[in-house]
Order: C-alpha cells, then structure tokens, then sequence
C-alpha cells in the first residue's frame, strides 16, 4: 500500500470522525436544549404569558377580569415533600364546599376564570382554592414535571384543605397539565373528602405529549431523535423519566368518580388521548366524557358554554352529597 493511499484514507477516518463527533455533540446539545426549553423554570418569577396575551389567544376567550378582581383572595402556602414552598390563591365562603383548581402548562390560575365564576355560580356557596404548580408563579421550583411531582403536590393541597376543615368536600378541576396532575394524583389514596373530578384535555403519558409536540416542532428530524438525548437529561436533571412515569398507571388505580372533556380538534393534546385515558380508567369507578365538536385546546366552555356547565352540574352534584 503506498504511503499516498495510507494518508488518505487516514485523512479521510480523521475527517470522518471529527464530523461524527460534530454530530454528536449538536445531538446532545439540542438534547439539552429541549430539556430546558420544555421543563426548566423561566426566568421570570410570575408568568403572565396566558393573561398579557388573552385578547389574541382566542376570539372565544374570556377573562373575567372584574370578577376575579372582587374575589376576596387569601395567600396560602404548602410544603411539598422536596422541600418546596407552594402558593395558592384562597376565596373563603361559608361552605364546606370547595373547588381545588390546577393550571396548565406554562399557565397561571388567573386561565380559568369564566370556567370558575360559571361554578361559583352552580354551586355557591363555595370555596375556590387556585394553586400555583411547582415552577410557576410564586411557588418555588427550578422545574416542572408535566403533572408527575405535581400530583403529589396536589395531594398536600388536599391535606391543607381538610386541615382547615374536617368536614371539607372537594371537587378537583384541572386543565391540560392540570388535568394531567389530577390523573397522577388519583394513583394515591386520596381522602374520602375529595368528591370528584373534572379534568379537561388531559394527556396520556408525559413522553406521548412531548413526541407529538415534536412532531409539530419539526418535521424533518423525528420525535425520537430529539428525545432521546432529552429524556437523558430529564432523567438525570429532573428526576423523572417521561417514558416510565405514565399517569394512565395511575388511572388504572383509581376510585376517583371522574368526567373526561376534551375538544375534538385539539391540536396541542390531540383528541385520541381522550379515549386511551378512559381506556385506562378504573373499570369500578365511575366516569362520564364529553366531547365537544370543533373545540380546540382547553376551548370546550367556549364553545359550548351552556352544555359545558350542565354536564359538570350534573356530574357534581350526583357525588357531592
């Protein structure tokens, strides 16, 4: 073999190896990159994302900005079991009644307000508790977990109620991400003062969600490619690992009468979800669905607000006696 030959095909390893390691490095940097973008906390302590941009979210949309606004609003806090400091928003009404309403991603409570005053509404007197999530807001939190640790959150949201009245009875409300945490909180225990739960466009499992964001993030390079070396990072980072930690497992556990919404033209927690979770649903317990045509994300009050509130009226009360 000349020596022409042997250095060029020793020029052309180099060359290869130096590329595929250029690879490799990008591949776990954008890894690392949506690890970050997808969980870590952002920068700023109160996110108003969902409030600032209300007027252009939706032509449906409506903050009830007087009502909430009159709401005599307690701050409360809980100790999660890492050691976290979580607030919520607490309106006290002589009832022992009470609505434990999770946000969803990246929200804050202040999303729900038509769908909570339409409640207060049915049900009043009644107690509005409105947490905010681990890493929102003003709870502490380097990162949120897509319901995971959230569910266990809202556990200890449970006690604090009971603690404050022993003869509470709580309705769980939750939207997307908060729906999600009330599917994971369901696998516990819960106390026999948690009545029932409405939870509105929920999704299965947190690597499920994240592989069909993917695929709308981009669509030359595949939901697997990108989690990857994500899932590395969560796992190590966060903790979690988003292709074990599935609250379907804890829906299959659950003793929780539940009403499942969702919009059938969801285009962030697709429509399909809904029916996995309800396969997944305790066959002994007690649930009702709704699906609402034409409804987009978290949309389904909107579009129809009067079915809307008569199916959670109904639902409600035949478990809060």
């Amino acid at each position: 073999m000349s020596l022409e030959l042997i250095l060029f095909i020793s020029l052309t390893a180099f060359i290869l190896g130096i590329l595929l390691l250029f690879f490799f490095f990008w591949w776990i940097l954008l890894g690392y990159y949506y690890y970050r973008f997808a969980l870590k906390r952002r920068k700023n302590k109160i996110d108003n994302i969902i409030t600032n941009s209300i007027p252009g979210l939706s032509d449906t949309f409506r903050f009830e900005k007087e009502w909430l606004e009159n709401l005599k609003l307690e701050d409360i806090y809980i100790t999660s079991f890492d050691n976290l400091k979580l607030h919520g928003y607490f309106n006290r009404q002589d009832s022992h009644t009470y609505i434990l309403f999770s946000h969803g991603y990246r929200g804050i409570y202040k999303e729900a307000t038509a769908q909570l005053k339409a409640m207060q509404e049915i049900f009043k007197p009644v107690n509005i508790l409105m947490i905010d999530q681990r890493a929102h807001n003003l709870s502490e939190g380097k990162h949120l977990t897509m319901g995971y640790k959230e569910g266990n959150d809202l556990t200890k949201w449970i006690d604090k109620i009971i603690e404050m009245d022993k003869d509470a009875k709580i309705i769980l409300y939750g939207q997307s991400m908060g729906a999600a945490t009330i599917f994971f909180a369901e696998g516990y225990n819960l106390p026999s003062n948690v009545k029932c739960a409405i939870c509105d466009s929920g999704y299965t499992t947190i690597y499920d969600e994240f592989r069909y964001v993917c695929s709308l993030i981009s669509k030359k390079l595949t939901p697997k490619f990108l989690l990857t070396p994500a899932s590395y990072f969560i796992k190590k980072i966060v903790k979690i690992d988003i292709k074990m930690d599935d609250p379907r497992s804890s829906l299959s556990r659950s003793t929780l009468p539940t009403l499942f919404i969702h919009g059938m033209n969801d285009k962030v927690v697709p429509y399909f979800f809904q029916e996995q979770n309800i396969n997944a649903f305790n066959k002994n317990t007690p649930y009702e669905r709704m699906d609402i045509e034409d409804a987009e994300h978290c949309m389904g009050f909107y579009k129809d607000e009067r079915t809307y509130t008569i199916r959670v009226k109904k639902f409600v009360k035949e478990y809060l006696q």
